[in-house]
Order: structure tokens, then sequence, then C-alpha cells
């Protein structure tokens, strides 16, 4: 995939969407990583949500680019949604605080739903991505098979 996948132009669009990291699942540096993302088998693809540090989706096996990009677009809109309904929720309770005349309250609540909004849904990086606003895309691999494509 690495060479024949993640290589083609028409992942290009997903750049400035996606943070793309390769996690070696034999260094001991990645093990805290290990411990919270096991990776069953390899290749494993994970997308992670950087503001719950959680799993939006995680795929084991080799894909071709047409489902990679089929992939990271589910991933992308079930991210969207979630943090839609949490920003609507958000700003319920906003619209709530203001009725009742709790303006102060009101504000860092309707702050809060803006922070929230899908076209600001990742504001906050997880801690395993370093991206404040990207969602990180997680590859997993092992040394072997990175001496492997090396020696090819």
């Amino acid at each position: 995939m690495k060479a024949n996948v993640y290589t083609d132009k028409s992942l290009e669009r997903y750049a400035g969407r996606f943070v793309w990291l390769s996690i070696n699942t034999e260094a001991p540096e990645s093990a805290a990583f290990l411990k919270r993302y096991p990776i069953p088998a390899l290749p494993t693809l994970l997308v992670l949500d950087p503001k719950k540090d959680d799993v939006t989706l995680r795929y084991v096996g080799g894909a071709n680019v047409t489902q990679l990009r089929s992939m990271l677009d589910d991933a992308e809109q079930k991210h969207r949604s979630v943090m839609s309904a949490t920003a609507d929720k958000l700003l319920i309770e906003a619209d709530r605080l203001a009725s009742d005349g709790q303006h102060a309250n009101a504000a860092k609540a309707y702050d809060s739903a803006i922070r929230s909004a899908p076209g600001r849904s990742m504001a906050t990086p997880a801690p395993a991505c370093s991206s404040p606003t990207k969602t990180c895309l997680t590859t997993a691999r092992s040394s072997t098979s990175r001496r492997r494509s090396a020696s090819a």
C-alpha cells in the first residue's frame, strides 16, 4: 500500500483533512500507542478522532485507492455527523441559558457549540496526533515489512 496506494495523486485532496502517520509495531516507543489502539494484524488503518482520542474507523487488511478513498470519506462523514449532533445539543443548551438570562454562561455555551461544529470539528489534537486541525490517519507496520520494502 505504501508504494502503490498512498502515493496515488487522487489522495492529495485528503492532505489537508487527515494527518498521515505510520506506527512501527515492533518499536518499544510504540508500546503506549499499541496498548491504547491494539493492532490485530498488518496492515491496519485507523482514523482517530482528535477531539475524543478514539477510533472513528478501523480497517484491517490491504486496500486499493478506491477503497481507501471510500473509507476516508465514510470516516470523515461519521466524524462530522457526530460533531454536528454535539454542536446542536450545545446550541440548544446555549439558547436555554440565554432565555434564562444567564448571558455569561450562554456565551460560553455558544462558544463551545461553535468549536464543536463540523466545520471546526478538529480544533483539539489527540495526544497521538500532532495536528490541531486534521483528523489523524494512522497505519501500522512492522519493522520487518519496512525492511522488506527497503530491500525490494
